[in-house]
């Protein structure tokens, strides 16, 4: 399981299916009887079964059919995956206004008080919208604020500050 294994082969582990595909019957004969992968799920070489184990597509990611590898498919810029086994990137979501989302964010970090992007061994993270500009929903980086105004919080999804006589 896992391979396919043509006429006259010894060694039946020669053969693994590619990443991309699985199989989960014994003496297949041909490449042929690899299926292709789930969507929602990737299958790395010699795949068994997708539907056990841990290759469930992870958090900031998406897997359409025939993904190969965990992290091939990272929701994009501006969006986040905070759910495992999405299938396509119209399933993840647009970033919360007030945040920036770099492409492969899994949601938001319990500390999003750092105004830089927050990423550790465990994934990426959305952050609160730094000083000096403003972030609607779905923002991929912050946007200026106009000329004439400024932003001094973070976190924010709006421009609420005139420039006072005086001040750039």
């Amino acid at each position: 399981m896992g391979y396919y294994c043509p006429v006259r082969t010894a060694a039946f582990f020669d053969f693994p299916c590619p990443a991309g595909t699985y199989s989960n019957m014994s003496g297949s004969p041909s490449q042929l009887n690899c299926l292709l992968c789930p969507a929602g799920y990737f299958c790395s070489i010699g795949t068994v079964n997708p539907y056990l184990g841990s290759n469930l597509c992870p958090l900031g990611f998406f897997c359409p059919p025939g993904t190969q590898s965990p992290k091939q498919f990272p929701c994009a810029a501006g969006s986040m995956a905070p759910d495992v086994g999405l299938r396509s990137q119209e399933q993840c979501v647009p970033c919360p206004k007030g945040y920036v989302c770099p492409a492969g964010t899994q949601g938001l970090a319990a500390n999003t008080t750092v105004p830089s992007m927050y990423s550790s061994p465990a994934g990426t993270y959305a952050i609160l919208c730094p000083v000096g500009g403003f972030c609607p929903s779905g923002s991929a980086v912050k946007t200026p604020c106009p000329s004439g105004t400024y932003q001094p919080q973070t976190g924010t999804s709006k421009v609420d500050k005139e420039t006072e006589e005086g001040h750039t």
